[in-house]
């Protein structure tokens, strides 16, 4: 599933914003480990351009926006209501469980 998403790119050492409000796609899937929902971000697209055929900059800048966004809850959040999936019970319940409506 395509979704628009906003990134900060930081300098790897020192973690200063180098490009912030970062606006791209990615393309995400939703998974599961272990009973949980997880997702996995399969590209990151420019215009339409999948940055992981690009050049070496814009590979490592699409491996950093993939990072953020597989550890977003946002993004799983849109994912889960896309699917319909939702949680039944409470935080505390050990019954509870991901349903699709």
């Amino acid at each position: 599933m395509k979704i628009d998403y906003c990134a900060t790119i930081r300098s790897g050492a020192s973690g200063i914003p180098l490009v912030l409000d970062f606006e791209c796609q990615i393309d995400a899937e939703l998974d599961w480990d272990n009973g949980e929902p997880s997702i996995s971000i399969t590209d990151v697209l420019l215009d339409a351009v999948s940055l992981y055929r690009e050049d070496l900059l814009s590979k490592l800048i699409a491996a950093d926006v993939a990072n953020q966004a597989e550890h977003d809850e946002g993004v799983i959040e849109k994912l889960l209501e896309a699917e319909g999936i939702y949680y039944r019970g409470g935080a505390n319940n050990p019954a509870g469980a991901w349903v699709r409506s």
